[in-house]
């Protein structure tokens, strides 16, 4: 597993000098792979599969070879700088617009030209001990391990980030949220419906939407065109429409946990919180917790 490092902003951890030691059994590596790679903008699940993966079997690994002795930090180093410069670039928009939920998400979207360098430089030249696998099994399977820790820098450079109110056209979020409050406020007195406070919005808060979707969408096509691939990825665009969406969904529960106050008869739709220890514990659920608490108040 990789070593704990110091890692400064200039730098994105070009990217954490790791040192890991590397057993593979090949089939169960390969079906692992294929999941991991379809799990979306969860880093954790992801290396959690990949170090399960490494400790499978160790037939296949030579067994005169000091993994202590590796310099993992000489592999795929300019294709991890590139990688680590479109991170940056990306962290950069989405600290602006303080959209840390879909940190990783806007990331792998906007950087997948410089992710997929960095896995086909991995397979083309990998670390000793996997000439056993193929040239995109070998890249497929230790692309993650390289990116992973460069991703998880990425949100601790987010974290690190000093409050600080919005400015300008990053106020665009800020004044679409107003608009819903202040919708919320006079419907919420009105008795309106869930469905019908949405219908509100869609017309009255319309302008403050569009402008937050463009400015949202100007302004990663900004950095994007700075990357290997300068246009914007339709993945990015789903997310940008994503956040719009959040955004209204969300407040359509609130409205709705709102009316139960001030009509004792009405049920409520939030989904209680289940802890696992002291932590919340892992839904394994298809539809998002929010996802469901939106349906069912559009449905009160």
């Amino acid at each position: 597993m990789p070593k704990n490092t110091v890692v400064s902003r200039a730098d994105l951890l070009v990217v954490s000098q790791t040192s890991w030691r590397l057993t593979f059994c090949p089939s169960m590596v390969y079906h692992l792979s294929q999941f991991c790679l379809s799990v979306s903008g969860d880093i954790v699940l992801r290396v959690m599969i990949v170090a399960f993966s490494i400790g499978c079997m160790s037939s296949v690994a030579a067994k005169d070879i000091d993994y202590d002795k590796i310099d993992y930090s000489q592999f795929a180093q300019s294709e991890r700088k590139s990688l680590a410069k479109c991170f940056l670039d990306m962290l950069a928009v989405v600290q602006r617009h303080k959209l840390r939920n879909e940190l990783t998400d806007f990331l792998e979207a906007g950087c997948q030209a410089e992710m997929r360098a960095v896995e086909s430089e991995l397979g083309r030249h990998p670390p000793p001990g996997l000439d056993g696998m193929s040239e995109e099994l070998r890249g497929r399977v230790l692309g993650p391990m390289f990116i992973g820790p460069m991703e998880t820098a990425a949100i601790e450079i987010y974290k690190d980030q000093k409050a600080s109110f919005c400015t300008g056209d990053a106020c665009v979020f800020d004044a679409y949220r107003k608009c819903i409050m202040l919708q919320a406020a006079d419907d919420i007195v009105r008795r309106l419906k869930p469905t019908e406070f949405e219908n509100q919005l869609k017309v009255k808060c319309k302008v403050s939407e569009i402008a937050a979707r463009a400015t949202l969408t100007n302004d990663f096509l900004g950095v994007q065109r700075l990357q290997r691939e300068p246009e914007l990825s339709e993945k990015t665009r789903e997310l940008i429409d994503g956040v719009i969406k959040e955004i209204r969904q969300a407040s359509i529960i609130s409205y709705a946990e709102d009316l139960v106050k001030v009509q004792p008869g009405r049920k409520s739709c939030k989904i209680p919180i289940e802890m696992c220890g002291k932590t919340e514990c892992i839904s394994l659920d298809d539809v998002p917790k929010s996802q469901r608490e939106y349906e069912c108040a559009i449905q009160n």
